[in-house]
């Protein structure tokens, strides 16, 4: 799979060309959340049920640019789009050109659109121990073997659950019949790409069914998504080797 590692500074994000590029968009949550956000009256309902108020700005946050992104490409209002649920509650656009996933942690928010299924997942890196017993339990060998520092752990992590996710089952899918410290995964017929990226505070991971080795993926560090333009600058990540 041929990787870039940004676009173009210029670039419209409604220029990238969904079927046949992916498109993974990084983001934070700001300190000081916008004044309307743009989420569905079973988003606000979820959103109220979080006990934390970083955690609920997060989840906020995160539907809120998902809806301006998807927007972008289905010619329609943020707050028209709706969203079905596969059976393992995986959300999805019906009649999209495209498909898409995201994932949060912490403040940190990443996104998927790409032309084939596919899942994502960061993670910021952080004491691994209380999850050890989560990996000895669910962890292929190779992966237990691997694992010898936090950041292992959580690269480890976000690649399983970045398959998981492309595979549309989610956490709720066997788990420790598949080996993330390859590249390339078979499963039920299928043939999976990962790729993962890290700096000294996060990991990202994607994953995508196999369709065409040469399907470009376009790497974006944004702060907002309100524009016409998608802010980019080089990413200060780097492709972990398997």
């Amino acid at each position: 799979m041929v990787l870039q590692e940004f676009i173009s500074d210029n670039k419209k994000i409604e220029e990238i060309n969904l079927r046949t590029q992916v498109l993974l968009v990084l983001a934070s949550v700001p300190e000081q959340m916008p004044s309307s956000l743009f989420l569905s009256e079973e988003e606000k309902i979820r959103a109220s049920r979080f006990v934390k108020k970083e955690v609920m700005h997060s989840f906020q946050y995160q539907h809120h640019l998902l809806r301006i992104l998807l927007s972008k490409w289905m010619d329609t209002s943020p707050e028209k789009i709706k969203f079905t649920f596969n059976p393992f509650g995986k959300p999805e656009l019906p009649n999209a050109p495209f498909y898409f996933n995201c994932s949060r942690s912490g403040n940190q928010l990443a996104f998927y659109v790409g032309p084939q299924e596919g899942g994502v997942d960061i993670e910021i890196i952080r004491p691994s121990a209380p999850f050890n017993e989560l990996a000895k339990q669910h962890f292929h060998s190779n992966e237990q073997d691997f694992i010898s520092t936090d950041k292992d752990f959580f690269t480890i992590w976000t690649r399983k659950e970045s398959v998981l996710k492309s595979m549309g089952t989610g956490l709720q899918s066997k788990i420790n019949d598949i080996d993330t410290t390859v590249n390339t995964i078979h499963k039920d017929g299928h043939t999976y790409e990962i790729a993962s990226y890290q700096s000294n505070e996060k990991i990202i991971s994607f994953a995508m069914s196999q369709i065409d080795f040469q399907t470009p993926v376009c790497l974006s560090l944004c702060t907002k998504l309100d524009t016409n333009s998608l802010p980019v600058s080089p990413l200060p990540f780097y492709k972990s080797n398997f």
